[in-house]
């Protein structure tokens, strides 16, 4: 019989369970009642076979103190228009996009909150980190006249180097920014050294693979709305490059 149906043609999928398994109907038509192709297949569950977990550090959050003694929070980097800081735009993607994107792949995680400096972080870190987890720590860049995406690992760390390689990966296939690349943290040749290599200790003294996510310049309106409109593609980018990484 031949079946003539007007362009654009529906994709349809319809799910369904029978003695405990599920099946997925899908076709193509122009309704549910019509079908070009018909097919039945069983849905595959994917196993997460991983002893590990995410430990996930929201950069900055902390508080700082001044010389003169007086506390204040530390909310990273902010965009000039539209006043939004780093730390509260990784902090909602962080628990309203890769937690859930992490439990519905059945990931283990933790998020570890900053309450003073690097070095306390460090050890709260490494008190709660297994020999098989990693840790994600999420930040994004600041400068006004740059745009890209760019990830950073610990020099030495292999495993830092090939997690950080599928992030990125992953990263700038969503958001079709510049890549920058993955960059190395080591530590700082001299003083003039030390604000290219900022940070370096947590990647050096943390116990597991550390990873540093720079998605995107906050300072830059295009990249910051970029980020917004792209949050829960890249939540699944992150998690799908972890998935990769654990295989």
């Amino acid at each position: 019989m031949e079946h003539r149906y007007k362009d654009p043609k529906e994709l349809i999928g319809i799910e369904f369970e029978e003695s405990g398994q599920t099946y997925k109907i899908t076709g193509i038509g122009e309704t549910t009642e019509e079908f070009m192709t018909l097919f039945t297949e069983k849905v595959k569950e994917e196993i997460i076979n991983w002893n590990g977990k995410v430990l996930i550090d929201v950069g900055h959050g902390g508080t700082k103190t001044t010389s003169s003694g007086k506390k204040y929070r530390d909310y990273g980097a902010v965009n000039d228009k539209s006043k939004v800081d780093e730390f509260t735009w990784n902090h909602d993607f962080v628990m309203r996009y890769i937690i859930p994107e992490l439990n519905a792949s059945g990931i283990a995680n933790k998020v570890v909150l900053r309450s003073t400096n690097i070095t306390k972080l460090v050890t709260d870190l490494n008190k709660e980190s297994g020999k098989d987890d990693i840790i994600l720590s999420f930040h994004l860049n600041s400068d006004i006249k740059a745009s890209g995406t760019e990830t950073l690992y610990w020099h030495t760390s292999e495993k830092g180097k090939k997690l950080a390689g599928l992030i990125q990966k992953g990263l700038v296939g969503v958001l079709g920014l510049p890549d920058r690349g993955i960059k190395i943290r080591r530590k700082p040749l001299d003083n003039a050294d030390a604000l290219n290599q900022r940070g370096w200790t947590m990647f050096k003294d943390t116990k597991v693979p550390f990873v540093m996510l720079e998605s995107f310049f906050i300072t830059n309106d295009g990249d910051l709305k970029r980020g917004n409109e792209k949050k829960a593609e890249l939540a699944k980018a992150v998690v799908s490059a972890i998935k990769e990484y654990i295989k």
